[in-house]
């Protein structure tokens, strides 16, 4: 009973206190329409205050549990260290005491061997002994044959000291031969050196002519290929100044490229000895460009169609401003089948731009074909074509305003208009 009075009187001062150090707060939280009320009391704080102690005490024991954990570690680290140290100078002791017992092993083994050479020699030794002693016994005998091999060896050694002089004169001859053989031989070597050189100088110069014999004949194709397209030019002017109603063309009408006469050729030909030749000049000529006419694209690339733009200015069909036109425009039913004016090797395909699904052929000596804004492609890069091959269909891919063909020809390169070899064709097979 008195120690629940010393309590009650106890209690009020330790609460008036705690009342003092704590005493009970009120926060206010004012937000946008209301305004909260928080009320921390003297527990409360007590309770918060007892907590912060607690986090406190807790850190300060992990931390010093960590501080000691790492001490612990440290100390275990240099004892595996230390055992490890430990450890390395046993094996390197071990790995010495191996080499010394291998050591060991290997003298040991040698006294072996020689134990037993000495054992067999000796064994030799008393067999050695027993025949000189049985030698001694026909010492005398020997002695006597002894006596006579040395005079006859004394004898062949006189004849080998006769021998030994001839074979040094002919020693001496040798050399002097093997030193002719040697300059004959530096002379060869300098000899095959300069046809060496010469033979490279030669490789050179035949390349050279190679190239020039292949630039000649480049030349050549191409004079054909104009003279050929003259002649198409020729053709298509001969056909537009006739007209359609020309039967033939007359067998009284001269002609031929002039090819000047070389130095050297002597004086011209009578008109009987001549005339063979020349007309054997004109048909060899004949045949070439006969030949290159065959490649020029002379037919039309649709069987029927009709010309909505030509070759040179015009207005652009889209924007309506004027522009340069290097081709013609043929159009046909949807679907119609292109085909290559002329013999040739497809050397690109697939879709370009502007002019959409396109195939371009070479035929040779410079002169190429374009057939663009295709419907579908039927042909492959690199295939052989023949004169009239189907390469496509007529379509409008590409800047097109409706189902045409963009037909051009080119040569070296540069346009050249269609509508000649398309007239010079008509003129050609109407013949």
């Amino acid at each position: 009973m008195a120690r629940r009075t010393r309590w009650h009187h106890e209690r009020p001062g330790l609460s008036a206190l705690l009342a003092r150090w704590l005493p009970e707060r009120q926060l206010m939280l004012r937000g946008r329409f209301r305004v909260h009320h928080l009320r921390l009391t003297t527990g409360r704080q007590l309770a918060g205050v007892a907590v912060v102690l607690l986090a406190l005490t807790w850190i300060g024991y992990t931390s010093n549990s960590v501080l000691r954990y790492d001490a612990v570690l440290a100390s275990r680290d240099e004892q595996i260290d230390e055992a490890r140290s430990a450890a390395k100078a046993l094996t390197e002791r071990l790995a010495d005491a191996q080499l010394r017992l291998g050591a060991t092993t290997d003298d040991l083994s040698q006294i072996r061997s020689r134990l037993q050479d000495a054992t067999t020699q000796n064994a030799n030794l008393k067999d050695t002994l027993a025949n000189l002693e049985n030698g001694l016994k026909s010492s005398e005998t020997d002695r006597a044959q002894a006596t006579a091999t040395g005079e006859r060896l004394q004898t062949d050694l006189a004849s080998l000291r006769g021998t030994i002089k001839g074979l040094n004169e002919r020693g001496k001859t040798l050399r002097a031969s093997l030193d002719s053989t040697q300059a004959e031989l530096q002379a060869a070597l300098s000899e095959r050196n300069q046809a060496r050189t010469d033979g490279s100088q030669l490789k050179r110069q035949i390349k050279e002519l190679e190239s020039r014999v292949a630039r000649l004949h480049d030349t050549q194709g191409e004079a054909m290929i104009r003279l050929a397209l003259q002649t198409v030019i020729n053709l298509d002017a001969g056909s537009a100044a006739t007209g359609p109603n020309a039967d033939k063309i007359s067998p009284d009408g001269k002609g031929g490229p002039f090819i000047a006469a070389k130095a050297g050729q002597g004086k011209p030909e009578t008109p009987a000895k001549g005339k063979p030749n020349r007309l054997d000049a004109y048909f060899g000529q004949w045949q070439e460009l006969n030949d290159v006419l065959k490649r020029l694209p002379l037919g039309s690339p649709l069987e029927t169609y009709q010309l909505n733009s030509a070759f040179g200015k015009r207005r652009d069909p889209v924007n309506g401003i004027l522009a340069m036109h290097y081709g013609l425009d043929l159009a046909a039913k949807p679907k119609t089948p292109v085909l290559v004016t002329a013999p040739g090797i497809v050397v690109s395909t697939g879709w370009e731009g502007r002019y959409g699904r396109l195939v371009e052929v070479d035929h040779g000596g410079g002169l190429k074909t374009r057939y663009a804004h295709l419907a579908q492609i039927l042909v492959k890069k690199g295939q052989k074509l023949s004169s009239r091959d189907s390469i496509g269909l007529i379509g409008s891919s590409g800047r097109s305003t409706g189902t045409h063909v963009h037909y051009e020809v080119l040569f070296n390169d540069r346009p050249m208009d269609p509508s000649h070899f398309l007239r010079a064709g008509q003129y050609v097979f109407k013949k």
